[in-house]
């Protein structure tokens, strides 16, 4: 972002289980242009990186995110254990 002067209104981010390092690296991307987050997330995959969906969706949150669940959007996200999800800025969510 920094080296290309971009500035991101959208993110997807699918990389089999390390979507919580891949956030934790992005952190200033993500508080200081506050993209959308498209993501996988797969339970399984997550643990063998030592982390769940519940820390990925609570990390999110922590940034102010809303995370919805596509595909059942009234649901708690990671009630499945898998899944792709929204991420949303707080600022521009509305139900």
């Amino acid at each position: 972002v920094n080296k290309y002067s971009l500035k991101p209104s959208l993110i997807k981010i699918d990389v089999e289980g390390a979507e919580q390092m891949v956030i934790n690296s992005g952190l200033k991307t993500l508080r200081d242009f506050r993209p959308v987050i498209v993501l996988e997330l797969a339970d399984v995959l997550l643990r063998r990186k030592g982390t769940s969906i519940s820390e990925v969706i609570a990390l999110l949150g922590s940034l102010d995110y809303k995370v919805v669940d596509t595909t059942a959007p009234n649901m708690t996200p990671g009630y499945r254990g898998h899944g792709d999800f929204v991420a949303i800025p707080v600022a521009i969510y509305t139900p």
